[in-house]
């Protein structure tokens, strides 16, 4: 089994994903640290703070999205957050109460399978944002990701 660090009782449609922007981040962002046995997500910034909502306003002003796309992809985020908290067990859903209301990011060991749900889940909603933005949307928001990726 493989630790996985996640963030704060949400989930990102993926670290490329907009809809981090729009709603609180999300569980499970996949990526490895130096050692191979363990998966940890980037730290996040909910957007319910300042630092959050502005992300979340410059995001959604520089995609230019609609009031209809944004409706969409908050929920998609959100049918995407219910999913992979599914796939965790009991014992992981109170690891992760636990943690968040510490303030933690929390550190759960998953299984070969639930790490293989939770990438299906995130290849189904790539395919399900990409479906919601415009071929210039995606190809502004490779860029701001491209440009946020050094600060992650």
């Amino acid at each position: 089994m493989k630790k996985i660090t996640l963030t704060a009782l949400s989930t990102v449609v993926c670290s490329l994903s907009i809809a981090s922007c729009l709603a609180a981040p999300s569980v499970a962002q996949q990526q490895p640290t130096k050692t191979p046995t363990t998966k940890t997500a980037p730290a996040t910034t909910p957007a319910t703070t300042p630092t959050g909502a502005s992300s979340q306003s410059q995001a959604v002003e520089q995609l230019k999205l609609t009031k209809e796309q944004q409706t969409k992809l908050l929920e998609l985020q959100q049918s995407v957050m219910q999913k992979k908290i599914a796939v965790l067990t009991l014992a992981q859903k109170e690891q992760l109460k636990l943690a968040v209301k510490q303030g933690k990011s929390p550190s759960l060991t998953l299984t070969p399978a639930q790490q293989t749900q939770l990438q299906a889940i995130q290849t189904a909603a790539l395919a399900q944002q990409d479906a919601i933005l415009t071929p210039e949307q995606k190809t502004k928001l490779q860029e701001m990701n491209k440009q946020a990726a050094p600060q992650r």
